[in-house]
């Protein structure tokens, strides 16, 4: 768990970083966060949860603040099924539409831009497994994921200090799609 400085200024240890390379963080990264805010060694206690908090907080993100963009084309006229991982409209360029249940009827040529849905995060998932939103978001994860570990716990201190700091994320994520900036407090 992060704690107050050896220097006695107040000022919160930040967990380090874990990202063991490339842009987006990994499970195994995400993992290592988790058992450094918990001050765990090992993460045999949670093992068999994490991911599928991992899932969610990935999920609630990604259809309320910080959506993941995609497209696709459809070339002619006609129903078409929508893309396994199709969320909601963005944007579309060409010919009238139509969403009738899980299909698009287009009456010609068009491209549609959507929001999608993340990818599935469960125990089979493999730890090199990247996380699908921008890397704001993905700081998030590991928030979410503590705070549900602990939510039975007597001490509700650090539930409340783990969701506390997710909801900021999410909250500086909107504020700066807005043009707005907020500094979120570590107190």
């Amino acid at each position: 768990m992060c704690e107050i400085a050896p220097d006695g200024g107040g000022a919160q240890v930040a967990p380090p970083l874990f990202f063991t390379g490339g842009v987006n963080m990994t499970i195994a990264d995400a993992r290592k966060i988790v058992m450094y805010l918990l001050d765990e060694d090992s993460d045999e206690d949670f093992k068999g949860k994490v991911n599928s908090y991992f899932d969610i907080a990935q999920k609630q993100i990604a259809t309320t603040v910080d959506f993941i963009q995609k497209q696709t084309q459809y070339s002619k006229a006609g129903t078409y099924p929508l893309p396994d991982d199709f969320f909601k409209i963005k944007r579309v360029e060409g010919t009238d539409f139509e969403i009738i249940g899980g299909s698009i009827k287009v009456s010609g040529p068009v491209t549609v831009w959507y929001f999608a849905y993340p990818s599935d995060i469960d125990e089979s998932s493999s730890d090199d497994t990247e996380f699908e939103i921008s890397v704001i978001g993905q700081s998030a994860i590991p928030y979410f994921a503590a705070a549900q570990l602990v939510i039975t716990d007597t001490d509700m201190r650090p539930y409340y200090a783990f969701s506390d700091r997710y909801n900021n994320i999410l909250q500086n994520i909107t504020l700066s799609k807005n043009g707005n900036v907020k500094v979120v407090s570590f107190n």
